[in-house]
């Protein structure tokens, strides 16, 4: 009996020792380092064009594709993950108003169509690390590329206009270097304005929106 108590007692430690082994030797999700990817998805916001011309006004609606080049760096603290990134997206985010009687696209000027032909973002990133998931906050400065064509050089305009961006979005890790993102970001860009004749006929942007999903290669 003593013999077969004996052998228990070993039998639990052997076993106790080889668990203890194997939570040792298990890997944790690293998020720290570089990493570079790619990004796509669909965006979307609205413009209120206004003019001191009459008191027109007019809002065209737009959306569309974005995609593009992601890269950043992590530096991870215990469950949190502290980092920055940059990105870069072609675009074709666009809407049209047709013209009428009462909007800055009034009759007998072409209907106006309004575009985002470029995205760019540098942000600093937050998260919380449960292993293979880590939802996060961003936030940071804007580009966009916009556009305004109603074939009228005196009113058509090609421009780089600045903002900030704020957004959240989750990775999951899917292998060591391998990693898959679903993120949302809301861009506040600087409204334009063009003066004709005395006239100033301002473009405002009440925010472009982009959810985008992507792969990450970590290096």
């Amino acid at each position: 009996m003593k013999k077969l108590v004996c052998a228990a007692v070993i039998s639990i430690i052997g076993m106790q020792a080889a668990a203890a082994g194997d939570m040792q030797t298990q890997k944790i999700q690293d998020w720290s380092g570089f990493y570079a990817g790619l990004t796509a998805g669909y965006g979307f916001g609205s413009v209120d064009q206004t003019s001191t011309f009459a008191g027109l006004q007019n809002g065209v609606n737009m959306d569309g594709f974005v995609g593009g080049v992601v890269a950043g760096y992590n530096y991870q603290s215990g469950s949190l993950v502290f980092g920055v990134e940059a990105d870069a997206s072609l675009a074709n985010i666009e809407g049209t108003s047709v013209a009428a009687a009462g909007k800055t696209c009034f009759v007998g000027i072409p209907d106006c169509h309004q575009s985002v032909e470029a995205l760019i973002t540098a942000r600093a990133r937050v998260g919380i690390a449960f292993d293979s998931f880590m939802p996060y906050l961003t936030g940071g400065v804007a580009m966009a590329r916009v556009v305004k064509d109603r074939g009228n050089a005196t009113f058509d305009y090609k421009k780089w206009s600045t903002g900030y961006v704020v957004g959240a979005g989750m990775e999951y890790a899917v292998h060591d270097d391998w990693r898959l993102r679903a993120e949302f970001l809301h861009s506040s860009i600087k409204d334009q304005s063009v003066s004709t004749g005395g006239f100033v006929s301002t473009d405002s942007f009440d925010g472009l929106n982009t959810i985008r999903f992507g792969v990450i290669k970590s290096f």
